[in-house]
């Protein structure tokens, strides 16, 4: 995490995959998706949470970058 000018950036990791890729491998196992989906879930609702928020202007299934932990 940084301050740009003052605004907070967030500096992450290179990834090789995002959401978008893992759901098209789940497409027709909703409970796989489901399990894709919660840890996303959960952090946008701690980052909604507190008390100066974090606001992602572009939300889509290509931004959540995510690794697999296999």
């Amino acid at each position: 995490i940084r301050d740009v000018d003052g605004q907070i950036e967030i500096v992450m990791d290179l990834f090789s995959g995002s959401l978008e890729q893992v759901l098209d491998q789940f497409k027709g196992q909703p409970q796989k998706a489901a399990q894709a989906l919660d840890p996303i879930v959960q952090t946008l609702a701690a980052l909604g949470g507190r008390q100066r928020a974090v606001h992602h202007r572009d939300i889509k299934p290509t931004n959540f970058l995510y690794r697999s932990s296999e």
